[in-house]
């Protein structure tokens, strides 16, 4: 009883070493996986693209896309912004003067 025991044993370890040496290995990555998603204007880039019949320039002058979307956003005024002007003084901190003897 003793022997059968032990052969079982032994026999359930080198099956359970043989399906984990057995098992499927992992996949190398690809460059198809390693690659990501298009972002929303790339994709419509290429929808206009692959549609050249379309004249779709034409429709969006028709319905004013390029004007609702300066509208939306605001002309961009981050380069006609100029910097503010440096800070001199202590007056304009909050510290005063020291006092003269």
């Amino acid at each position: 009883m003793l022997r059968q025991t032990t052969f079982r044993v032994a026999a359930l370890g080198v099956a359970l070493a043989a399906a984990g040496c057995a098992g499927a290995r992992p996949r190398a990555e690809t460059v198809a996986t390693q690659r990501r998603g298009d972002t929303a204007p790339d994709k419509r880039a290429a929808l206009r693209a692959a549609t050249p019949g379309l004249d779709l320039e034409a429709e969006d002058a028709r319905w004013g896309i390029e004007a609702a979307k300066t509208r939306k956003h605001g002309p961009d005024t981050r380069a006609t912004t100029p910097p503010p002007a440096p800070v001199t003084g202590a007056s304009t901190i909050g510290v005063k003067a020291p006092p003269t003897p």
